[in-house]
């Protein structure tokens, strides 16, 4: 029973006084008309937490970008160094030995056939090189039978082209091939390079899905190990 005092005197029957409104329901916790943040489930936190990792990542290597890129020319210029010194530590003395025999065997060549000229003999080699090189063995008479750029031999070398790889054992002679063989290279190598890049996001999604099926069977296996062990202290206590 609730009683309006005012100027005048009204009985408590005669005044109506409205209820009381009902408490605004407030959150738990709430203190001082400050209210905490809803609570995320875990799934929501972890969205939150990995959009946060993406942005802070996005930043770092928005600002790293060119010292990866100088860091990266530095290596690649460090291992063109070392395979240069290794090539040439295994391939110079050879290449000094082979000079050293066919100067000797010249020499002899000439010492034994008088009647031939050193320029007769250069000009000799420069033809047996130059047939080589064309694809026709000057040995015997192989060279109608054996040939460079024979259809096995042509698609291999177009492989090296667009791989880079470039094995430098054949290579076109004639203008009409190394005019080709440039632009077979400009359009076959990014060609190669979309094969490439599709084939590592495919093995990427492979590996990718292998490592969580390996991660979800230990993560089954940990709680059963768990379970299995506190089962077996109960009954030994």
């Amino acid at each position: 029973m609730f009683f309006l005092y005012t100027d005048h005197f009204f009985p408590p029957s005669s005044v109506a006084v409205p209820a009381a409104a009902p408490p605004v329901c407030q959150p738990k916790g709430a203190t001082n008309g400050h209210y905490p943040a809803p609570r995320l489930s875990i799934s929501s936190r972890a969205t939150v937490v990995a959009r946060m990792e993406g942005t802070s990542q996005g930043g770092l290597q928005t600002v790293m970008k060119w010292k990866t890129v100088v860091a990266i020319f530095v290596v690649v210029v460090v291992y063109l160094v070392t395979g240069g010194l290794v090539f040439r530590a295994l391939e110079q003395p050879f290449e000094s030995s082979q000079k050293n025999t066919i100067a000797l065997e010249k020499a002899e060549f000439l010492r034994d056939h008088i009647c031939v000229s050193p320029q007769e003999l250069e000009t000799l080699i420069q033809h047996a090189l130059d047939a080589d090189n064309a694809g026709v063995s000057p040995i015997g008479n192989s060279s109608n039978n054996s040939s460079h750029w024979d259809l096995g031999s042509a698609f291999f070398f177009a492989g090296t082209v667009i791989t880079t790889i470039g094995y430098g054992n054949i290579a076109p002679s004639t203008e009409g091939g190394k005019i080709f063989c440039i632009l077979y290279a400009i359009f076959g190598i990014p060609l190669f390079g979309f094969l490439l890049a599709g084939i590592g996001d495919q093995l990427g999604t492979i590996f990718g899905k292998s490592i969580a099926r390996v991660e979800k069977v230990f993560r089954v296996i940990q709680p059963t190990n768990m379970m299995t062990t506190a089962a077996a202290q109960t009954c030994v206590f």
